[in-house]
């Protein structure tokens, strides 16, 4: 049986029994469903293209292999959780690695196909998401950019969901403080 994307009705539990069994094309569909929300967590975690792509990648070849360590007791939540717990490690640990470089990769930046406002103000959205620590920038992308509720980020995370609350509160309260030009008038000094 064909898997047909992310807008398939095959329940995500049933893709992971039919790659178990060997269906290559469901994981096929795990990875079509799940990949963008991973790429947006890793992206936001490590403010560039490349090294997201590489979490994502990482992520789906560790999930693949331990497949058959995942419990599933939760259902498709528990497994994107799953998954996004396996791409906050990944993108934290290449984050770590890129404090410890001599040469930090500098984020992405806007391409100029939007007005000159909205390009400036991604930047310095993404720039005071880079200036985050990579714990929070976990958090918060992981609530707005993969969209999971508390409990899902908490089972992501691997930390109390007072944990993920108190560290949402840290990131918006710096979010605050650094975009704070953007915030009083919709200006930058």
């Amino acid at each position: 049986m064909r898997v047909l994307g992310p807008s398939t009705d095959i329940p995500d539990m049933e893709l992971v029994a039919r790659t178990l069994e060997g269906d290559r094309e469901a994981f096929t569909g795990l990875v079509t469903r799940h990949g963008p929300v991973i790429y947006r967590v890793a992206y936001r975690v490590l403010g560039h293209r490349a090294a997201a792509e590489d979490v994502v990648q990482e992520t789906f070849t560790r999930a693949f292999r331990g497949l058959g360590r995942y419990r599933g007791e939760h259902g498709d939540s528990s497994f994107r959780s799953w998954l996004c717990r396996i791409a906050v490690n990944q993108a934290l640990s290449a984050a770590r690695r890129e404090l410890l470089s001599e040469e930090p990769v500098l984020p992405d930046t806007a391409d100029g196909a939007q007005p000159a406002e909205e390009a400036c103000l991604r930047r310095d959205v993404q720039e005071a998401m880079g200036r985050l620590p990579p714990h929070l920038r976990a958090t918060l992308g992981l609530r707005v950019y993969g969209d999971l509720s508390y409990l899902e980020m908490a089972e992501a995370l691997n930390c109390p969901v007072g944990t993920v609350m108190s560290r949402l509160a840290a990131a918006r309260k710096a979010m605050r403080r650094y975009l704070a030009d953007w915030l009083s008038d919709g200006t930058r000094e």
